[in-house]
């Protein structure tokens, strides 16, 4: 039975509301544009706002319309279904304000990791070291807690502002935030909410030591991952214990094994790419079998890092 989401579609009036109070919507757009898995059907509509006061607007705006809804940023650590998704998604993109003041930075949702890496290198800022090579946005790292090289972005958070469905704006601190594995809750305080800022606290670094750091992470990371593919990232968490999700799918012997033109990375395990044009089904398929063939030898679950997104 297909879900009620099925048979969702934009009324007039909506459109004109949406065509009036944003200047960027793109209607049946398909989001395997957007997605750096490049994998997705249409969505009923994306809209872009450009500040947290548009984001503000829009979230009430679509509860009170009772319009399913959906938040991304860069597209990474994503998978959409080729039906696409019925509903509404909202683009971060838009919201790119950066303020630096001293060792610290207030950015807005939509930064890209890397832009806000490239900025506090050249101000000689260390502490976002561990964000080289991670795609997305700031606002999808929060919530995801991104890290790697022994560092994650909870490391630097001082606070976080986010927007609930009630358009209301909320302040959390680092102490308020439940702060996981790949994961960082705040929904105690305000459910659903959505990241549109935060600041971080940067550390002064020395500019030779910090260039030859990330020198020498930036030559790990190339000789150890899939670089310049098609892929949303590491698709499975680490488990608990000694070994990580690669290790153990390589043991099971699934490098380079594929289903279709979704295939596990002949250079890292825990990389699943889209080798031209494979679909949400065949992901889909190879991370079952994955999961089967890593619980067969090893007793252990792998759990998804990209979140799945059903039609």
């Amino acid at each position: 039975m297909e879900s009620w989401r099925s048979f969702f579609m934009l009324r007039p009036e909506q459109k004109k509301f949406l065509s009036t109070h944003f200047s960027k919507v793109q209607y049946k757009a398909l989001l395997k544009h957007y997605t750096r898995f490049r994998i997705g059907g249409p969505a009923e509509a994306i809209v872009f706002p450009e500040n947290i006061e548009q984001v503000s607007s829009l979230l009430l705006w679509l509860a009170q319309e009772n319009i399913p809804w959906l938040v991304i940023g860069g597209g990474s650590n994503i998978l959409f279904d080729d039906i696409g998704f019925r509903g509404i998604i909202v683009s971060l993109t838009g919201c790119q304000s950066i303020q630096w003041h001293s060792q610290f930075v207030v950015a807005e949702g939509g930064v890209s990791l890397k832009f806000l890496w490239l900025h506090a290198f050249r101000k000689a800022l260390g502490g976002m070291n561990f964000a080289l090579g991670i795609p997305g946005t700031l606002g999808g790292a929060i919530r995801m807690n991104a890290g790697a090289h022994n560092g994650q972005i909870s490391d630097i958070i001082e606070s976080i502002d986010c927007v609930t469905s009630d358009g209301k704006r909320h302040h959390i601190k680092k102490n308020d935030l439940k702060i996981h594995y790949r994961q960082i809750d705040w929904d105690h305080i305000a459910s659903g909410g959505v990241v549109v800022q935060s600041k971080l606290s940067l550390s002064v670094a020395n500019t030779r030591l910090l260039r030859e750091d990330a020198r020498k992470k930036m030559i790990h990371r190339r000789k150890t991952q899939p670089i310049g593919c098609v892929c949303a990232g590491s698709f499975f968490k680490n488990p608990p214990g000694d070994y990580s999700a690669g290790f153990l799918i390589e043991r099971a012997g699934l490098k380079g094994y594929h289903i279709g033109d979704a295939a596990v990375s002949k250079r890292h395990a825990n990389f699943i790419v889209n080798n031209g044009n494979a679909t949400y089904r065949e992901i889909k398929k190879l991370m079952h079998y994955i999961q089967d063939r890593v619980l067969s030898q090893f007793n252990i679950q792998l759990t998804p890092e990209v979140k799945i997104i059903h039609a």
